[in-house]
């Protein structure tokens, strides 16, 4: 956490208030929270369609440079397609990462219970389990769009229209245009604490005979 906020030029900015540790039970992990939202540099950025009738908590795994640049630009940007001179052999632009989403109240808070489940959920096998994750929020007016089937292409096209899409493997893409960066968060493993030794409060000592010898 320390190589990543001060190669951002971070560090001098946390105060106390911003730091905290949170305790994930299903996985039997802690993680480190750096809360953002309150700098200059994590704006939380107008909503889709300029309302909010909808709000998404949404967490995103990433690399240690993934979250590098991110906390440089203050964006969460996707960058999984290509680009060539010749438009008509160009990838389909892609218009959100994706995410661990769950909806919440549109006051623009970031519920610990939330944050709690995302992080957890994380860390569950098939879900990438990145070393970092970002938290952050999206605002807008549309429904999401629920897909049972069907590709991400498809689903990319869909966030362009409404904003926000669920897929079916349970991911949430949401236009990166309005996701406003909340934290950032690194996980450990928690080991059981080491039970202590039974101790007598008598200095005993041992002979070589076997028979103890009490204390004086």
């Amino acid at each position: 956490m320390a190589e990543i906020l001060g190669s951002t030029d971070l560090l001098s900015e946390l105060t106390p208030a911003m730091i905290s540790i949170t305790e994930l039970p299903t996985t039997s992990t802690r993680a480190l929270v750096i809360h953002l939202a309150d700098l200059a540099r994590f704006p939380q950025p107008p909503p889709f369609k300029k309302a909010t009738s909808f709000t998404w908590a949404l967490a995103h795994g990433t690399t240690i440079s993934g979250a590098q640049h991110i906390l440089a630009e203050g964006v969460i940007r996707p960058a999984n397609w290509t680009y060539r001179t010749n438009l008509a052999k160009c990838e389909l632009p892609t218009f959100g990462a994706y995410y661990l989403g769950r909806m919440i109240p549109n006051d623009l808070q970031y519920p610990d219970w939330t944050k709690k489940e995302l992080l957890d959920s994380a860390n569950l096998p098939g879900k990438g389990q990145q070393r970092i994750v970002m938290g952050a929020i999206f605002r807008g007016a549309c429904a999401h769009t629920k897909f049972k089937a069907g590709g991400n292409e498809w689903a990319q096209v869909q966030v362009a229209k409404v904003g926000v899409v669920t897929t079916s493997e349970k991911y949430t893409i949401a236009h990166s245009e309005h996701v406003g960066v909340h934290f950032i968060a690194v996980r450990w493993k928690q080991h059981p604490e080491p039970e202590d030794e039974d101790s007598s409060s008598d200095d005993c000592t041992y002979r070589k005979d076997g028979k103890t010898k009490r204390p004086s």
